[in-house]
């Protein structure tokens, strides 16, 4: 095949499955398409979203540049029809600046988000997937988090800044690494007390999911806890800044139409089931 008749073939099967993941995540849902030269060319330093929401996220550098560099041309760039963007761990990473349409509380009432990303993590350190927190300011700015930990356990939290305490669901045990998989978080929006529900649960206020199915985790919440706030931070990707130190993400994620996403609204089992079955056939698994 001639050079770059790979990612046009595979573009024209691309369609039906930005379709498909926007169904599910609504209106107001966003992807972030890495990888599609339509939102962003592998040299540029941008790529935007697509969805409800239009924002422009900002590399550390371009893709192009990476250490695995990204390569439209090349087959090891895709897994299946997708293309696949690989992270060093190190300095990789991306952000947009602060916008509402992340922020899912008000200081007196959460909201319901959903996020997720078809991930192959290295394992054995935080690997940060999206978020909205940053703890190296004088004047803290934290929302929430969406995180495979040091120990490969799933980890979602939301934070109330003004009671400095955040609520929290981790998996009880660690998630596979070196393999792909669709990690999904969802809450209900329920803050307070008991914003990530009962301690022991599996399926509560909050949930989290391993290629479409339910898995075992552990609340942590705090009787402080009232909820998030509307701060400024920017939204950012494959990081975080935690205490004077940038926390990375280490392996791949899969782009285009299955790139990771995020909407403002709780996901049902049956809807992440579906991205999960959408998923494992493009990428042919």
């Amino acid at each position: 095949m001639t050079s770059g008749g790979l990612l046009k073939l595979y573009q024209t099967l691309w369609a039906p499955y930005y379709d498909a993941v926007m169904r599910t995540l609504g209106a107001a849902g966003v992807i972030l398409p890495i990888g599609d030269p339509h939102h962003g060319q592998p040299g540029a330093t941008t790529f935007s979203t697509k969805g409800g929401e239009q924002v422009t996220f900002t590399w550390s550098e371009a893709p192009r540049a990476f250490d695995t560099v990204l390569d439209l041309t090349d087959p090891v760039s895709f897994q299946g029809i997708m293309p696949l963007v690989t992270f060093n761990g190190t300095d990789e990473e991306a952000d947009t600046p602060d916008a509402a349409f992340w922020t899912r509380g008000d200081g007196a009432n959460d909201s319901a988000m959903s996020l997720g990303a078809w991930v192959n993590v290295t394992g054995g350190h935080a690997s940060i997937i999206l978020a909205r927190f940053d703890n190296t300011l004088a004047a803290e700015v934290r929302e929430w988090r969406f995180l495979i930990d040091g120990n490969d356990n799933l980890e979602f939290q939301t934070f109330d800044e003004s009671a400095n305490v955040g609520a929290q669901r981790i998996s009880d045990a660690a998630v596979p690494t070196g393999v792909w998989i669709l990690v999904v978080a969802t809450y209900d929006g329920t803050g307070g007390a008991d914003a990530m529900g009962t301690s022991g649960s599996v399926a509560d206020n909050g949930t989290l999911y391993v290629d479409g199915e339910i898995i075992a985790s552990t609340a942590n919440d705090s009787g402080a806890y009232v909820a998030m706030e509307d701060l400024s931070a920017p939204t950012t990707f494959a990081h975080r800044l935690l205490g004077g130190v940038t926390q990375l993400f280490g392996g791949s994620m899969i782009g285009g139409p299955l790139g990771p996403f995020f909407t403002p609204k709780e996901l049902s089992s049956g809807e992440v089931r579906g991205l999960y079955d959408l998923g494992r056939a493009a990428l042919g698994l």
